[in-house]
């Protein structure tokens, strides 16, 4: 795979829901072919953020950029461009499904070959029972495969929810390595966890605070985001 991967360009970005402020004043940029992560606890918009710089949720204040495509204006561009492997709740591989099942309905609603994903489950490291039920397989397993599924897409963005929910350490360092692997070919992946990757060599990790939540180096009781620079000599703008 060699893909052109997009960029993102938040700058104080603000998502408002029924019930109130989702995230505030989000500003981030995430260089093509790059892993980023957004990372916070349960209600802290990591979702919601996901799917706003994915232009599946509109922002009601700041700008906001895909590889130059202005949202919400140009959002179905950028629908099309930043693609969902899993988004909780919503997009998510069906438990009753055999893995067989999932490839055949992706490869008919994508068009992908059987060679595509053959090489996605090799880039992911996974080699999956084609007869085992979605149900039976380990949530690393799980995670994979809608991982690979959405890599063999080639797309330029790839959108991932929940990387570490319910796995063991040894599975999050597995999935974080498969994240890191799709991100070398050129797509640019953006996801979410509740903590940050330990292993994952170049990262960028949008911290998202609860609102209410007083950091130690302010006073005021806002929705804050927090930016941690890739490792490696790597950077943030």
């Amino acid at each position: 795979m060699d893909v052109d991967g997009v960029s993102v360009t938040a700058r104080g970005i603000t998502v408002v829901g029924p019930e109130g402020v989702v995230f505030a004043n989000v500003s981030a940029h995430v260089e093509p072919g790059s892993l980023a992560t957004v990372v916070g606890h349960a209600g802290t918009g990591r979702t919601s953020l996901l799917l706003t710089l994915s232009g599946r949720l509109r922002p009601v204040a700041g700008h906001l950029d895909v590889s130059g495509h202005v949202l919400p204006d140009r959002a179905g561009t950028v629908r099309g461009l930043v693609v969902p492997a899993r988004v909780r709740p919503g997009f998510e591989l069906q438990q009753c499904l055999r893995v067989k099942e999932v490839i055949r309905e992706r490869r008919l609603t994508t068009g992908v070959t059987d060679d595509d994903v053959t090489a996605a489950f090799d880039l992911v490291g996974l080699d999956p029972d084609p007869d085992a039920l979605i149900s039976d397989l380990h949530p690393g397993g799980q995670l994979l495969v809608a991982v690979a599924l959405g890599a063999a897409q080639a797309p330029p963005g790839l959108i991932v929810d929940d990387v570490d929910l319910g796995l063991p350490e040894a599975a999050r360092t597995r999935a974080w390595t498969a994240l890191s692997e799709v991100a070398r070919t050129g797509t640019t992946v953006l996801a979410s966890a509740a903590d940050p990757p330990r292993t994952a060599d170049e990262t960028t990790v949008i911290r998202l605070w609860p609102e209410g939540e007083v950091s130690e180096d302010t006073t005021e009781p806002l929705t804050l985001f927090d930016i941690e620079p890739p490792q490696n000599g790597g950077t943030v703008r």
